[in-house]
């Protein structure tokens, strides 16, 4: 038998955030960082011969990942062997834990996740020796939290101890493994886009976010008399002079009336660049390729031109029309729209200025209380409706709770309180943007999705010390808006999810790990 290698060297490096769950009424931990994602339970085959605890093999997104027995490797099991001497999952788990271990995927039936928790290193003792068998190091250690103990796994040992690998071939599949999982998420990366929703009368429309140059309240649009019924009128934007486009009148959509959420969503296209009208932002969604459709055919054609594909969410609950921004408008209809002569007027003044030569980058803005604050677009990963978090015991104050996110659990962090801000309000635009920082995923709540600005380095300043009473460590910087009074906090995503240490030093709380040195 291979002697099992020790991956606990003592219990203080075992501070960090972990995923917790319930297995036969009993609470575990595994580090968040080693848990890639939580799926519906899929289709498990048998494995004639597999060890006991092994229940099969499942396919899930490419990979063939081997489904556990949590329940029997830890001697869960009822007296009787789960009734009849069988070691068959809990009918009641419903979810798959997907967990990472030598770059392959191991799944662990569960019902729900039950939080996702610091443990400082006064939270966490060592095991005592004689609760572990020496062919079971299962328990690295336990955490104690309030009234709840949570058995943190090493999750090396429960999947080989106890096994009588042959190394050579161990080394051979790890190996395998690591490729695979380099090309996998090579290709998830190349496959997957960003998507905006915007709401358009009755209608939910999608925009490659690769094509969108700002994103701008309606009430900076110049109403026009003249041209096509579908021109709502004109925008000045860094790209220059545009025409707003109403697609409820350019497709025959049910008229709604644009209110104060309205955005134009400024977009970059083969045929010229233009403005689209929208109600309001919806969300920006992470979309694979394979959850985008080809247009049915029976409704393909001239008429639907316009639709690059049907964008399919939440498993079949929602659809979406994916637009193709370079056919909204003709070739024709666009050198008409250029010849107007209020357009033509309006180009012809803007060139007599100085324009900006290019952004460096984009930022989204949203609203907090009565603040505006900013982030970069290049951390945002999602924007999505809100939804109730499922609460953490015992989290910090600013920790909301948290929420699955296409699999992935996710941290949301309530601005208001971590920066001591007004009551919360709740409205329909409330909104969760899911943020990807140096160190962690994490959400935030928002009132409302504002828009989306192109700016360059030199429009953003250094904070001072104290921002309306924001510590100045959260801020990246402070956007001031030519020609308006507007000015906008940029966060620092590295920083928000910063904690106060007894001796008043910072330290991240998603890391999980203990600094060198």
């Amino acid at each position: 038998m291979a002697k099992q290698r020790s991956t606990v060297s003592s219990h203080q490096s075992l501070a960090g955030e972990y995923t917790c769950f319930f297995i036969s009424n009993e609470e575990y931990g595994i580090r968040t960082a080693l848990v890639s994602s939580v799926v519906e339970e899929p289709v498990v085959r048998k494995v004639p011969k597999a060890p006991a605890f092994v229940e099969g093999v499942a396919n899930i997104r490419g990979r063939i990942v081997p489904v556990l027995n949590p329940a029997e490797r830890l001697g869960l099991l009822n007296s009787d062997g789960g009734g009849n001497g069988k070691s068959t999952v809990n009918s009641q788990q419903s979810k798959l834990l997907l967990v990472n271990a030598d770059h392959s995927l191991y799944g662990l039936p569960i019902g729900m996740t039950s939080s996702i928790t610091f443990f400082s290193e006064e939270m966490i003792e060592p095991v005592n020796p004689i609760m572990v068998r020496k062919e079971a190091p299962f328990i690295r250690a336990m955490a104690k939290t309030g009234g709840r103990l949570i058995y943190l796994l090493d999750i090396e040992a429960f999947i080989n101890a106890g096994l009588d690998l042959d190394q050579e071939k161990k080394a051979s599949y790890d190996h395998f493994a690591a490729g695979m999982s380099a090309s996998l998420r090579h290709k998830k990366k190349a496959d997957q886009r960003q998507v905006l929703l915007l709401a358009t009368g009755s209608e939910t429309c999608g925009l490659d976010l690769a094509c969108l140059v700002e994103l701008v309240p309606a009430h900076k649009m110049k109403k026009t008399g003249k041209g096509p019924k579908y021109l709502a009128g004109l925008v000045e934007t860094g790209a220059g002079t545009l025409p707003v486009i109403d697609l409820q009148k350019k497709l025959g959509l049910a008229s709604i009336p644009y209110g104060e959420d309205a955005r134009i969503a400024v977009i970059r296209s083969a045929n010229g660049g233009i403005g689209i009208l929208a109600n309001r932002i919806s969300e920006m969604v992470n979309v694979g390729q394979d959850e985008i459709r080809e247009v049915p055919a029976v409704i393909s054609g001239q008429a639907a031109s316009h639709i690059k594909g049907v964008v399919v969410l939440e498993e079949g609950e929602r659809l979406v029309v994916f637009m193709d921004e370079t056919k909204i408008l003709s070739n024709k209809e666009i050198e008409k729209l250029n010849n107007l002569e209020q357009i033509k007027t309006a180009r012809e003044r803007r060139a007599k200025k100085t324009l900006r030569t290019g952004a460096d980058y984009l930022l989204l803005g949203f609203r907090v209380a009565d603040i505006e604050f900013a982030v970069d677009i290049r951390a945002t990963a999602e924007v999505i409706q809100y939804n109730p978090p499922q609460v953490v015991p015992r989290a910090d104050p600013f920790i909301r709770g948290i929420v699955s996110v296409r699999g992935e659990l996710v941290t949301v962090i309530d601005l208001r309180k971590r920066f001591d801000l007004t009551a919360e309000k709740k409205g329909a635009e409330n909104r969760i943007i899911v943020i990807r920082s140096a160190k962690a995923t994490f959400g935030v709540i928002a009132d409302s999705v504002t828009e989306i600005l192109s700016v360059s380095k030199t429009d953003i300043v250094p904070p001072p010390k104290i921002v309306k009473g924001i510590d100045a460590r959260f801020i990246a910087g402070i956007l001031s808006l030519k020609d308006t009074d507007r000015v906008l906090i940029v966060i620092d995503p590295n920083q928000i999810l910063a904690i106060e240490t007894k001796a008043g030093k910072v330290k991240k709380r998603s890391s999980g790990r203990k600094k060198k040195g």
